[in-house]
């Protein structure tokens, strides 16, 4: 099994790609592409391989294509915020970058697996009671919007059996480094590393929203379970919401104070922001196609920040 992971030095791709290096044996390969070496893991006497290289560049892309890959994670991107400070960066990356590796992949590696990492921000704002998959997408952001294309093209590619795709719908993982300020849910994390640090955090939503979260850990279990599925027996649609765990913001302050003492929840402060609660005070979310091929979801808030990557 040769298997790609692009975006292998990002937040989750680094963490993806010690898991499946780790699961390496006999023939196994595994090809890790980012931009930069920083964050990719060391081969660790694997037959691991790491590529530098620009998702943007068509013939780069092609080029790598040609090698062959039997399974693909992708996860590079250029997120949240940052695909509307750098719109170009943003479009090169997260639509021209998945047109050029589907292109490669039709013309190199047909019926190649292809998990395709998009976002719950497909949906925009304006939010049902519950969201499942059958909830039209609405994007209001960049990202979005290139990720609900990249759905679509995924979906369009396996129809004509040029891969054999799944795109997974992400919600907001737990927790990033305390300088990753790319994504609109940099809040969330930087209460995680407030209370760890013992210093005060403003939170931009009312105490009773709520908002869908995973924990690192089950984020990296979930991508792992999805290149192990039965491809030929998945529907035609292929895009669907991963289960996530919805839980308030008074509910992450609470555990917070059990994780890291009584005196946590004092620290935080609460200034609703209407633009913030659109996009992340969420309903109910239902994935019931993803929770009945075997994909997880954090118990409680407890379990999610025990698996969240920090002490």
């Amino acid at each position: 099994m040769k298997t790609l992971v692009t975006g292998a030095g990002g937040f989750v791709g680094r963490h993806l790609a010690i898991a499946l290096r780790d699961r390496l044996s006999g023939e196994d390969e595994l090809v890790l592409l980012d931009i930069e070496g920083a964050g990719m893991p060391d081969t660790d006497g694997h037959r691991l391989e790491r590529v530098l290289g620009d998702l943007g560049d068509a013939a780069f892309v092609d080029n790598l294509m040609r090698r062959g890959f039997d399974c693909i994670y992708h996860l590079a991107t250029v997120p949240g915020r940052a695909s509307e400070v750098d719109f170009a960066a943003g479009k090169r990356v997260n639509l021209d970058g998945t047109i050029a590796l589907l292109e490669g992949l039709r013309q190199h590696s047909p019926g190649a697996r292809l998990i395709y990492a998009s976002s719950v921000s497909v949906y925009g704002t304006n939010f049902p009671s519950v969201v499942d998959d059958s909830t039209p997408v609405q994007p209001v952001l960049s990202y979005a919007a290139h990720k609900a294309v990249g759905e679509i093209l995924v979906n369009d590619y396996t129809r004509l059996g040029f891969v054999n795709g799944l795109t997974l719908r992400l919600s907001g993982i737990m927790a990033r480094p305390p300088a990753s300020t790319a994504n609109a849910t940099a809040f969330l994390n930087d209460m995680i590393h407030a209370a760890r640090e013992r210093r005060p955090l403003t939170i931009p939503m009312r105490p009773e929203a709520a908002t869908w979260l995973m924990s690192l850990q089950c984020c990296v279990e979930n991508l792992v379970h999805a290149a192990t599925l039965d491809f030929s027996r998945l529907p035609a649609r292929r895009n669907w919401s991963l289960p996530a765990l919805r839980a308030t913001m008074a509910e992450m302050i609470a555990a917070l104070g059990r994780k890291y003492g009584d005196e946590v929840p004092d620290l935080f402060e609460f200034s609703p922001d209407a633009r913030i609660e659109a996009m992340f005070s969420q309903p109910q979310l239902d994935a019931a196609m993803a929770g009945s091929l075997g994909f997880r979801v954090d118990s409680n808030v407890d379990e999610l920040f025990a698996r969240c990557g920090v002490d």
